[in-house]
């Protein structure tokens, strides 16, 4: 189940690096050009960054819980968004950070569940992704909720920057944490403001 997380966190970590980024064009062998690889940046399309709203993240962050690792905790100063954190220590031991100029992952596992929180402080405009992701329920404050391969994903935006939270159950129908949204949202209800920077 861990692996399956890990890979889980990788595939969108690589989504939220790579977007729809179009492969590189084969290089015209008749101009006499060299076939040396474009840049990442020549191939990823423009991200619109999003506007943070520092001033309602710092009064809602508080004092940085003792179950996170010193490891977590020496990153979050270098990452460009309010990061946030369920409020539930069982999920904090054995955490694993992952963050870029533009993005977050915090992969938590504890009692057979799985935890995936990300932000992103970017915004790429895929109109044909919005309609579709428009057709899921939304509940209170426009967070919206869907499932997919037994995991509950939650978006939701705060504080200008746009999050999801993804919850898995190792054992998704005999679980009633997974059996419905509430769980979910009830983690999203609980997230707190640990650190992050301009």
């Amino acid at each position: 189940m861990k692996i399956r997380r890990l890979r889980f966190a990788v595939a969108l970590v690589g989504l939220a690096l790579w977007g729809c980024a179009p492969a590189s064009p084969a290089p015209d062998a008749s101009a006499g050009q060299s076939s040396r690889p474009l840049a990442a940046s020549a191939l990823a399309p423009p991200r619109t960054p999003l506007t943070v709203d520092w001033q309602a993240a710092r009064a809602a962050t508080v004092t940085i819980p003792e179950s996170l690792s010193p490891k977590i905790a020496a990153q979050l100063d270098g990452i460009g968004m309010p990061v946030l954190v369920p409020d539930d220590a069982t999920l904090h031991e054995g955490a694993i950070l992952t963050h870029g100029p533009t993005w977050y992952a915090l992969s938590m596992h504890a009692e057979g569940l799985n935890v995936l929180v990300q932000g992103q402080n970017a915004a790429l405009e895929r109109p044909a992704l919005a309609a579709e992701l428009a057709k899921d329920p939304v509940v209170a404050d426009g967070r919206i909720v869907s499932v997919s391969d037994a995991i509950t994903t939650v978006s939701f935006r705060r504080y200008g920057v746009h999050y999801t939270l993804d919850v898995e159950c190792a054992r998704a129908g005999a679980d009633p944490r997974c059996a419905s949204p509430d769980h979910a949202l009830e983690l999203v209800d609980r997230l707190i403001v640990v650190g992050g920077a301009p």
